[in-house]
């Protein structure tokens, strides 16, 4: 798949489980969903209620995720730059 029709498709995913509605007296309040793309290739979707994290924790989680992948792969302990996220901050409206 090109990567303007892999962008565009990974974005359709990720707005599909953003209006997935979060069941506060059920939970869970955290999803995730890891997309395989290729053999080698894969994309981490992580669906967080505002009640759980904010930004900034959220933020630190996905360092502290991207370094520990980075040292598991033999890096310099430096992580890769953070993918821009796809969802306003805060979102327009917050529903679940």
């Amino acid at each position: 798949m090109d990567p303007e029709r892999l962008d565009a498709e990974l974005a359709r995913i990720a707005a599909s489980e953003t209006r997935r509605r979060f069941d506060l007296a059920q939970g869970p309040l955290v999803r995730a969903s890891l997309l395989r793309l290729g053999e080698e290739d894969h994309v981490l979707l992580l669906t967080i209620h505002q009640l759980v994290a904010d930004r900034r924790s959220v933020r630190l989680f996905t360092d502290e995720v991207l370094t520990g992948y980075a040292n598991l792969l033999g890096g310099a302990g430096r992580p890769p730059p953070s993918p821009p996220s796809r969802r306003r901050w805060p979102p327009p409206s917050a529903p679940g």
